[in-house]
């Protein structure tokens, strides 16, 4: 029987889906940084982790510790796209 994968789509075990889908978003934000990606798809991304924070099933204890960080990629996105406004605009 093939195993049904997570909310996220990397994993069937609900936090370790977390997890990945966290370390996904935080290379995102390297890239955008770089200037190597569109900025759009993360902010879809990480929008659908917050909310699943908020209303979402609760987290093992490692998913949980890394809860905060979820809510720091935010800022290191904002901060990354301050230092390069050309990525503000529209593709």
């Amino acid at each position: 029987m093939i195993e049904q994968l997570g909310r996220f789509k990397h994993h069937p075990d609900l936090s370790t889906d977390f997890c990945c889908e966290l370390e996904s978003l935080e290379g995102y934000v390297e890239d955008i940084r770089a200037g190597g990606r569109s900025q759009w798809p993360f902010w879809a991304r990480l929008s659908w982790l917050l909310k699943f924070l908020r209303e979402g099933p609760l987290l093992d204890e490692i998913a949980e510790r890394a809860r905060p960080l979820a809510f720091e990629l935010e800022g290191r996105a904002m901060d990354a796209l301050r230092n390069r406004p050309a990525l503000l605009s529209l593709p």
